[in-house]
């Protein structure tokens, strides 16, 4: 599926930061990117495993399934910008309009009764992700599922 995600020159912040990686597979799949100097993000979905969602994306936001899900999460899901900006203060009013739209029509899409809002931008060793493309993760907590752990979700932040 063509995403038609923009693409803009690199800066100092990479492409893909493989020490934040939650697993050794992860973490070599991000290995295997770095060696191609792309941005997974403006190729995606081409190394995602996750489910890209049409209907819920937009003119300039993808959104997908995250792969892999948090333990213990009723929806994952990311929000890519299709512009290759790495910072959120690089977003024009009417992308954050567009995410606000986004958001609201994916939480009643999937019927959420409530939604954590991950901001992922600037250099991933500061923000604990591993893609250097600004984006953002909707996540809902799922209690009754017996897979929820008793710390709760529990992402890496910074």
């Amino acid at each position: 599926m063509d995403t038609n995600i923009d693409n803009k020159e690199k800066s100092d912040i990479p492409y893909v930061y493989p020490p934040n990686a939650r697993s050794a597979e992860y973490r070599a799949l991000l290995e295997t990117i770095k060696t191609t100097n792309e941005c997974p993000f403006c190729v995606f979905p081409k190394y995602h495993k996750g489910e890209v969602l049409p209907e819920l994306s937009g003119e300039h936001w993808v959104v997908g399934t995250n792969h892999p899900s948090y333990q213990g999460s009723r929806a994952h899901l990311i929000l890519i910008t299709r512009r290759h900006i790495q910072k959120i203060e690089e977003l024009s009013d009417e992308e954050w309009s567009s995410l606000h739209n986004t958001f609201v029509k994916t939480i009643n899409t999937f019927k959420l009764n409530g939604a954590t809002l991950i901001f992922r931008s600037g250099h991933p060793k500061h923000t604990g992700g591993t893609i250097g493309h600004l984006h953002c993760q909707i996540v809902s907590g799922d209690p009754e599922n017996p897979d929820y752990p008793e710390s709760g979700i529990v992402s890496r932040i910074g």
